[in-house]
């Protein structure tokens, strides 16, 4: 990714296809992210007790279908070349997956807190 050439994200729409690509799941993981810690955070303070298993369940299960959901429409949306579904899927996963979990836990815990 060549961002320094472009000056980060204030020249988007200089950018190739790919890095667009990439910049575009990594924000919307990241908003996915905070919603989900939301939800996490309601859940948890709903419920009384810990139910940790259904909040990361839920916070994965939105992690995939957003992840998913992105895949289709970055493939319609940006010229990708000869990338396949796989391809696109894995482009860019891990660091947007290392995001979420971040985002999520720190959201999850502000909205839960120790109050």
């Amino acid at each position: 990714m060549s961002l320094s050439k472009t000056q980060g994200i204030f020249n988007f729409s200089k950018m190739k296809d790919i890095e667009k690509s990439y910049l575009v799941k990594l924000g919307a993981t990241i908003i996915a992210a905070i919603i989900s810690g939301i939800i996490s955070g309601v859940f948890y303070e709903k419920d009384g007790d810990f139910n940790g298993t259904m909040s990361t369940n839920m916070g994965f299960l939105i992690w995939f279908t957003v992840t998913l959901g992105l895949t289709y429409w970055i493939k319609y949306r940006y010229d990708m070349g000869e990338w396949n579904d796989k391809r696109i899927f894995r482009h860019g996963v891990f660091m947007g997956f290392i995001n979420y979990l971040f985002f999520w836990t720190v959201t999850f815990n502000f909205v839960h807190g120790p109050f």
